[in-house]
């Protein structure tokens, strides 16, 4: 009786089964296509941001190399401290941070800092240097992603980096609609930040390597005076 009783049940299943298995297979196979017919700016969309991904890393240099050796230097160098010296980029506009010249550390040590923007229209490349013991590159990423992190901003890709003839580290993000690249590295006991941001994302790849990379080249720390 339990046999026969259960045969229809038995062959009930496997035929439900058997649909939902092709169900599952046509939303495996036809789903992205239904997702573009129905969603087709949505779909253009992402694959803007996708391809321009893919461009910006393209033009990121490959082995991670800014400047191998020391910057090359350029015709501006921080007036506030004396920390830097760089080639901006023609056309931009300068603008120095002449009050908060000091900061104060964790550990309450208050260091001489330099706060220098280079801007044009939607772009800007702000330039930090501030005094600075810690040597260890590793540590200092760690804590700015974290930072990152709790403010909810994107982090596409983080990596080690050569920049002025030591070792950096290289952060890229996307907090909204547009895209920022962080390079950091340790030199003559100076702490050196440079945040490169642009409006809107797509133009960033031609920026890049138009504006941004000559003067990541062009960077150099100094001794501080």
């Amino acid at each position: 009786m339990v046999t026969k009783e259960g045969t229809p049940k038995t062959k009930h299943n496997l035929i439900l089964g058997g649909i939902l298995g092709v169900l599952v297979l046509i939303l495996v196979v036809f789903g992205p296509l239904f997702y573009t017919v129905l969603y087709p700016e949505r779909t253009q969309k992402v694959a803007a941001e996708r391809q321009n991904y893919h461009d910006i890393i393209a033009g990121l240099p490959a082995d991670g190399i800014y400047s191998a050796d020391a910057g090359s230097g350029g015709s501006y160098k921080d007036p506030i401290h004396g920390f830097f010296e760089v080639e901006p980029p023609n056309g931009f506009v300068i603008e120095e941070d002449r009050e908060r010249t000091t900061i104060r550390l964790d550990n309450g040590q208050v260091v001489a800092r330099s706060r220098i923007s280079f801007k044009a229209d939607e772009v800007k490349i702000g330039v930090t240097a501030r005094g600075d013991l810690q040597n260890v590159i590793d540590d200092d990423l760690e804590f700015v992603l974290q930072q990152y992190r709790l403010a909810g901003v994107k982090i596409e890709r983080t990596r080690f980096v050569t920049i002025d003839g030591v070792r950096g580290a290289e952060v890229l993000g996307k907090p909204a609609d547009y895209y920022f690249l962080l390079i950091k590295y340790k030199k003559h006991s100076l702490d050196h930040s440079i945040v490169l941001t642009c409006y809107p994302a797509s133009d960033f790849p031609k920026l890049f390597k138009g504006e941004f990379l000559p003067f990541l080249h062009s960077h150099r720390s100094l001794k501080s005076e």
